[in-house]
């Protein structure tokens, strides 16, 4: 899916940021732990069972807009599990 570049805090729930570049979609995005089934702690890479239309619905990473509850809204409401802290 792409490389992990940054593990954030936001809200109550813990993301991933993957650089995924060089994958489709070609852009940055959040991902939640949870979503994440293993990790290459030596390439930094991730794997993750979501679908990629799933993932293409995501939201960009964007750090200014991580304290806006709109934009952390519309990444609980792409990922689901809306309550669970990962």
């Amino acid at each position: 899916m792409g490389e992990i570049t940054e593990v954030m805090q936001i809200g109550d729930q813990r993301y991933f940021l993957i650089d995924s570049r060089h994958w489709t979609f070609g852009s940055r995005r959040l991902l939640p732990t949870w979503a994440i089934s293993s990790i290459d702690l030596v390439d930094r890479v991730c794997i993750t069972e979501i679908a990629h239309e799933t993932v293409r619905r995501a939201p960009d990473f964007d750090p200014f807009r991580l304290t806006d509850p709109r934009y952390i809204q519309v990444l609980r409401n792409v990922f689901g599990r809306a309550n669970e802290v990962g």
